[in-house]
C-alpha cells in the first residue's frame, strides 16, 4: 500500500503527459485542417466542426493541471528535470490558449 502512495505522483505525471500529448496532437491536426479549409475552400460545403476547440480546451486543462500539480510539490520541481516539464507545460498552455481564442476566426 505504501509503494502505491509513493508512485502516485509518477502515475499522475504519466497520465497527464499522455493525455496532453494525445489531445494536443489531435487538436493540431484538426486545427491544420480548418486552416487548410480557410485558405482553400473545398468544392463541397463543409460543416464547421468544434472538435479542435474541444481538444485544445481539453489539452489546455491537462496542461494546467500538470502545471498546478508540479507547482504545489516543491520537491518534484527540481528532480530529474521535472522543472522543465513544468515550464514546458506552462508555455504550451499559453500557446494553446492563443489557438483556442483564434480558432473561431479561422473557421
Amino acid at each position: 500500500m505504501e509503494t502505491s502512495k509513493q508512485r502516485l505522483p509518477l502515475y499522475t505525471t504519466i497520465a497527464l503527459i499522455s493525455g496532453f500529448i494525445l489531445s494536443f496532437g489531435f487538436g493540431v491536426a484538426n486545427y491544420i485542417q480548418l486552416l487548410y479549409y480557410a485558405f482553400e475552400p473545398p468544392s463541397y460545403p463543409i460543416e464547421i466542426t468544434y472538435v479542435p476547440l474541444f481538444l485544445m480546451f481539453f489539452s489546455l486543462l491537462l496542461g494546467e493541471f500538470s502545471f498546478r500539480f508540479y507547482s504545489r510539490i516543491p520537491a518534484l520541481q527540481f528532480q530529474n528535470g521535472k522543472l522543465l516539464i513544468l515550464i514546458a507545460s506552462h508555455i504550451a498552455v499559453d500557446i494553446q490558449f492563443l489557438w483556442f481564442a483564434t480558432t473561431p476566426i479561422h473557421a
